[in-house]
């Protein structure tokens, strides 16, 4: 569009007043539009008003695509301010103030160890801004998070790590988007990695007949017992089954079963439990008087140094079971040992897949699946299931 702002004076004010186009969406016509410059110079009344007409052209959308939000109200307003000579004033939601808002908002629906990761990943990006933590959302751009990103990989956290965190502050961000306080998410733009999954390894049938044999060897190391034959018979992760409830066990005949709500996932699994599992949750079922299957391990944290991975780990060094170091793959490679209690989700995978079982059957066990992949699987009856881990399960511990 050709420029047409020009300035001029009128009786009753000492201001110069801009007269410019702006296009009216509702009559889907150029229509002209006056406003006071503010200014007594003739010179920089005429700046403002080609400023406005600029403004005004851009908000049309003629010019090329643009999302009016808070951010784009603010960069306008301040942009007339400098060009007047005028402290900018117009500011936007501060990082670590938004940040804490959503951490806040989203813990009303957030299971506390997702909580936990979310606070733990905003922590690291908040810190790393350090005195520009009070930077308006809108100011944080791709290229400051890219150098956060490598930045952190040169620290040592691995790419997994990063990715997840990326993740984390791009719901933050597309929050602010949606609200009008950026115009973009501007995670989008990180480079990112593409992290490899770590080379875990599954238990061996003698590495599952030592270490059965060194816990049943001790009643008071019948918790842990009752732990590893939930991950070995069930194939679920470690603080899913030192959580286990006696209230989830559905006592049905001819196998008992466990309806179980994962805690990563959120997904819901139905899991028959079969032998050597069933006998041993009866027999410990008809002198428990505690609503948790295991009540020393219950609520324990996964990751802490006295927390149960430490404590799974203890018990397989003590029982002669001594996984690979494998050096990790991050920028510096943070080493971790082959074989850990997940290791046993591995193995019970394993075991099935040997054993013939299908893909479709061994994902709806393990719960693998998403909301829409897990719909799929909800035909499979407990029998089909329960056969599938009888046949798997009784050849490696027989």
């Amino acid at each position: 569009m050709t420029p047409t702002a020009r300035v001029y004076r009128h009786a009753r004010s000492p201001y110069w007043q801009a007269w410019f186009l702006a296009w009216d969406g509702g009559r889907r016509e150029w229509r002209a539009v006056t406003r006071s410059t503010k200014c007594r110079d003739q010179s920089e009344a005429m700046g403002i008003a080609r400023e406005l007409e600029r403004l005004a052209l851009e908000a049309s959308g003629q010019s090329g695509e643009v999302r009016i939000g808070v951010d784009w109200a603010q960069r306008a307003v301040n942009s007339i301010l400098n060009r007047a000579g005028v402290r900018e004033v117009i500011t936007g939601k501060p990082w670590d103030a938004y940040s804490q808002a959503w951490l806040t908002m989203r813990g009303r629906k957030t299971k506390p160890r997702t909580l936990e990761a979310y606070r733990s990943q905003v922590k690291m990006f908040t810190g790393w801004l350090g005195k520009d933590r009070n930077l308006p959302v809108s100011a944080i751009t791709g290229a400051m998070l890219q150098t956060w990103y490598e930045a952190m990989l040169n620290e040592g956290r691995s790419i997994a790590t990063m990715n997840n965190a990326a993740t984390t502050l791009s719901g933050i961000f597309e929050r602010a988007r949606e609200e009008g306080f950026c115009s973009r998410n501007p995670v989008s733009l990180i480079d990112r990695g593409e992290a490899q999954s770590e080379e875990r390894d599954e238990f061996t049938p003698a590495d599952i007949a030592a270490l059965l044999k060194y816990l049943r060897e001790d009643p008071e190391r019948e918790p842990w017992l009752t732990v590893t034959l939930l991950g070995l018979c069930t194939g679920q992760r470690l603080t899913d089954c030192a959580s286990a409830q006696w209230a989830d066990i559905e006592e049905s005949s001819p196998a008992w079963t466990w309806n179980i709500v994962q805690g990563k996932t959120s997904a819901r699994v139905r899991i028959p439990l079969v032998e050597p599992l069933g006998s041993h949750l009866r027999t410990l079922k008809a002198k428990s008087q505690d609503a948790a299957v295991s009540p020393t391990l219950d609520g324990l944290p996964a990751g802490h140094v006295h927390g149960l991975s430490a404590q799974f780990k203890t018990h397989l060094e003590a029982a002669g079971i001594v996984g690979r170091t494998v050096k990790g793959k991050g920028t510096k490679g943070r080493a971790f040992n082959s074989k850990t209690f997940h290791s046993l989700r591995h193995t019970c995978n394993s075991l099935m897949a040997n054993a013939g079982v299908s893909p479709d059957v061994r994902i709806a066990i393990l719960g693998h699946a998403t909301k829409k992949m897990n719909e799929r699987y909800t035909h499979l009856s407990d029998s089909t299931t329960g056969q599938a881990l009888v046949e798997a399960i009784t050849k490696a511990v027989s």
